[in-house]
């Protein structure tokens, strides 16, 4: 069974969809403030739909330059980076363990691997949540790309996005093969870059004053930030 029959089947779906879509909410309110503070202007939203989980996401591209690298690498962190604290505090308080839905497949992805049978639906949203925020973060994801081409530069930072775009899909047909994963393992992977090959979001340009580098406090930060998000997406339960 996928995920979205086990939430269905329970009466789950639209309190998980909701919740969601507000941790969503949050980042890109966040988003917003920082993009105007920088001046930049931000592309139309696009809602990102999942069969598996309801919602993946949302593509926001900057159609503007930061004034700066530092900046630059601050907006393309700031929605992804909100969603996953969000939801770490989400999961951490788990206000109402007694409001549960039943997860007949045991296989996830990243943070809703660990989900097993009965669980409460604040810890399936915060799970999302950060699945969500990892996805955001992936070379080949908008935001991901930006701040990978501050920290690698623009020709790296292209070719490392390249890469995982046909890498990632098949690390699902390798879980598939090495671990027996279910359906949800693989398809996620596959859905994620179907949306940002159908979808193809905008490119932000290059900041106004590429010649100064970030502080090390954030380029280390932000290091540690995306190769979290790697780990935590990868499609090996």
């Amino acid at each position: 069974a996928q995920w979205d029959t086990a939430l269905r089947a329970t009466g789950g779906e639209l309190p998980v969809l909701a919740g969601s879509l507000l941790l969503v909410l949050l980042g890109e309110m966040v988003r917003e403030v920082t993009a105007r503070a920088q001046q930049v202007e931000l592309g139309s939203r696009t809602f990102l739909p999942c069969p598996q989980l309801g919602l993946l996401g949302v593509f926001a591209p900057p159609v503007g330059a930061s004034p700066d690298r530092s900046q630059q690498l601050q907006l393309a962190l700031s929605a992804p980076l909100t969603l996953a604290l969000a939801s770490l505090l989400l999961g951490a308080l788990d206000w109402d363990p007694s409001w549960t839905l039943q997860v007949h497949s045991t296989m996830g992805l990243g943070p809703l691997s660990h989900l097993h049978g009965e669980c409460s639906v604040t810890r399936f949203i915060a799970c999302q949540g950060l699945l969500m925020a990892s996805l955001a973060l992936l070379p080949q994801s908008p935001d991901g790309r930006s701040a990978w081409s501050v920290l690698l530069g623009r020709e790296n930072g292209e070719k490392l996005a390249d890469a995982f775009s046909y890498a990632y899909p098949f690390l699902g047909v390798f879980a598939m093969w090495a671990n027996g994963a279910g359906a949800a393992v693989l398809s996620v992977p596959f859905t994620w870059q179907l949306l940002l090959t159908n979808l193809t979001p905008a490119k932000q340009p290059p900041a106004l004053e590429e010649a100064s580098e970030p502080p090390m406090w954030l380029k280390g930060a932000s290091f540690l930030l995306l190769l979290g998000a790697l780990w935590v997406a990868a499609p090996l339960p």
